[in-house]
């Protein structure tokens, strides 16, 4: 039996014990006054159930309240509109309980938008009352039980300040929500966990918010299980979640269509299993995959120790239950822009205020981390100062992007390790890809300004791209491959294939290397860029198939370059000083002149040591373009 499907029936237990009480009251036609658990048996506490048939319509107020040790059963219909402060079901702290709802509840509002500047889309606020929320647990002692929103149900809730789910108070039991929940309105939230889960929470429904600040998802307060998204969390403040296909249609977007909204997820609490956003282990798994999803500039994961202002000890994900890392991506976590101006960010880890925000064990992408943003920069992965994780490692056919689709200088980068975070090292069997379209922003695939990152090991694609329009007259900006020139300790860029049978890895773009005695080791695939080294006793080693074409630079002339039998194609201008030098019997060493350039100047290699050519070792000239005229080089 799968973890889910242990978990799954665990929430449900605490339910059923509840669920077979000797008295109870069953609403099977509509009542229009409050109903509580106190009363519920003739005056007397029970347990109460809403029939399919059933249903508790109120002008105001709470429709349902658990203010006893009984359970709330709706199969029916639950609904209040137009009223600020109402709620579908309310618990009273310090009881113990149980709240099941496969029927509906709808927390709504009458009034309906319209288009009052003729333009062709609604205007005004997503929502105009306040406060409102389908099933809260009020603050205070804690609320012994486990809540249940059934596969086939429906939370619905229309206003500002409010909330599919919101527990106050902590939460002694299990939150599992199988179907849809859709909030909207500004600084509100699909679920609003304030203070803990003692047991899992497991997303297996669609949960979305939509409005200025909404966030679909966010935990404050600590999780004594696992954090586990099986289904989809959406957030946008956007009137429209898709791109609008001509410029002129785009510019019919007034400033209330373009509000931004807060992260689709956001973590400000430790969770004592891990975060796992479920998908397919493999080809023959067929669990479905989930998504989180953030249209607009918000990011679509936040982990933080700033998201819970009160919070005095650190953040720190766990790992996930028969794993070793604190979160596991099998599905798709995923920052879109959409309208021109609107930044991206897929996943952002980041401490505040001394505290820090901790990822035990690493991250595992088995699916994919996507950015995409129009006129505006992109990033997949954000560590930020007081973020940290010990390994980022990327599953074959596993993803991590960012694309910038801009004619500025916006920039893509898919993994950012800042000053202050900290990230040793990237084990990469997928793609890592920056890339930016028809302009001349930079790109850069794996950025680390923080000096922690000492190890990338690509067995698949390493790549920073940049694709200018066919009519532009810009110089593309930097396509930077890794960047490690912060470090001072040691650092190791290996490349290899790990069976015979699979693709050959390749990295393209530029690479650079910090202060320390850094490695260089390319043992199968392609690496085209330029290479820098700073200070301290540097390497690179080419063998097995492995081949690296560029530019290489040294700060202090002490690289040692071992070529054992791949190539090494230099695509230096001038003299490039280097202590030793080998060539074995299978290896190439070429020295690449543009003939079309005007120069006159081969690269040469000034070694001070020793130089090694072995028998068979192959020098060579590669040209680069045709000459119409006799040229020599030196």
């Amino acid at each position: 039996m799968s973890r889910r499907r242990l978990r799954l029936l665990a929430a449900a237990a605490p339910f059923a014990i509840l669920a077979a009480p000797s008295h109870a009251q069953t609403i099977t036609s509509e009542v229009t006054t409050p109903v509580t658990t106190s009363t519920a048996n003739g005056g007397a506490a029970g347990d109460v159930t809403i029939s399919p048939t059933g249903s508790v319509t109120l002008p105001s107020g709470s429709a349902v309240t658990i203010d006893s040790d009984n359970s709330v059963d709706n199969q029916g219909v639950i609904s209040i509109e137009d009223a600020d402060d109402a709620v579908g079901i309310r618990a009273n702290p310090g009881v113990t309980s149980g709240v099941l709802n496969s029927g509906a509840i709808s927390i709504t509002e009458s009034a309906a938008l319209a288009d009052t500047d003729n333009d062709g889309d609604l205007d005004g606020p997503l929502a105009t009352g306040e406060r409102r929320v389908g099933i809260l647990i009020e603050g205070g002692a804690p609320f012994t039980g486990n809540i249940n929103n059934q596969s086939g149900a429906s939370i619905t809730v229309e206003g500002n300040e409010s909330a599919g789910i919101r527990t106050a108070g902590q939460l002694d039991g299990n939150l599992t929500s199988s179907d849809g929940i859709t909030v909207l309105g500004d600084d509100s939230f699909g679920i609003d966990i304030q203070n803990g889960v003692t047991g899992d929470i497991n997303l297996d429904g669609a949960t979305t918010a939509r409005g200025s600040n909404a966030a679909g998802v966010s935990v404050m307060g600590d999780v004594g299980g696992a954090l586990d998204i099986g289904g989809s969390v959406l957030s946008s403040g956007f009137r429209e979640t898709s791109r609008r296909s001509t410029a002129d249609s785009r510019a019919l977007l007034d400033a209330d269509d373009l509000i931004n909204a807060g992260p689709a997820l956001a973590v400000g609490g430790s969770l004592g299993e891990g975060l796992l956003i479920d998908g397919p282990v493999d080809s023959s798994d067929n669990t479905p995959s989930g998504t989180v999803q953030q249209i607009g500039s918000g990011p679509a994961v936040l982990i933080s120790a700033a998201w819970d202002a009160a919070r005095a000890t650190d953040v720190v994900v766990s790992p996930v239950t028969g794993s070793t890392y604190g979160l596991v991506n099998r599905g798709l976590i995923n920052a879109s822009g959409v309208n021109d101006g609107f930044s991206a960010t897929a996943l952002r880890i980041e401490g505040s205020g001394g505290l820090n925000a901790i990822v035990d064990g690493g991250i595992l992408v088995g699916g994919g981390i996507t950015a995409s943003a129009f006129d505006a920069d992109s990033m997949a992965i954000d560590i930020r100062d007081g973020g940290s994780t010990p390994t980022l490692d990327v599953s074959a056919d596993a993803s991590v992007t960012a694309t910038a689709e801009s004619s500025g200088n916006d920039s893509a980068t898919a993994i950012n390790v800042a000053a202050g975070g900290s990230l040793p090292q990237i084990i990469n069997d997928g793609r890592i890809i920056a890339s930016v379209n028809d302009g001349p922003g930079a790109t850069t695939a794996i950025l680390d300004a923080s000096g922690t990152l000492l190890l990338v090991e690509n067995a698949g694609a390493i790549r920073a791209v940049n694709a200018l329009a066919a009519d532009s007259t810009d110089t593309p900006g930097d396509q930077v491959a890794i960047d490690l020139s912060t470090a001072t300790a040691d650092a190791v860029v290996r490349q290899l294939q790990r069976s015979a049978d699979a693709t050959a890895p390749d990295i393209r773009g530029d690479i650079r290397f910090g202060s320390g005695a850094d490695l260089l080791d390319i043992q199968s695939g392609a690496v085209d860029g330029d290479v820098a080294f700073g200070d301290g006793a540097d390497q690179i080693r080419i063998t097995g198939s492995g081949s690296l074409s560029g530019a290489l630079s040294d700060s202090d002339g002490l690289l040692v370059v071992y070529v054992e039998d791949g190539t090494l194609s230099l695509e230096n201008t001038g003299d490039l000083n280097i202590s030793e030098l080998t060539v074995g019997a299978d290896g190439q060493l070429e020295f690449v002149v543009d003939a079309t350039s005007g120069t006159t100047v081969a690269p040469r290699l000034v070694v001070a040591g020793d130089a090694t050519l072995a028998d068979g070792a192959a020098l060579a000239p590669r040209l680069l373009g045709i000459s119409t005229t006799a040229q020599s080089f030196e």
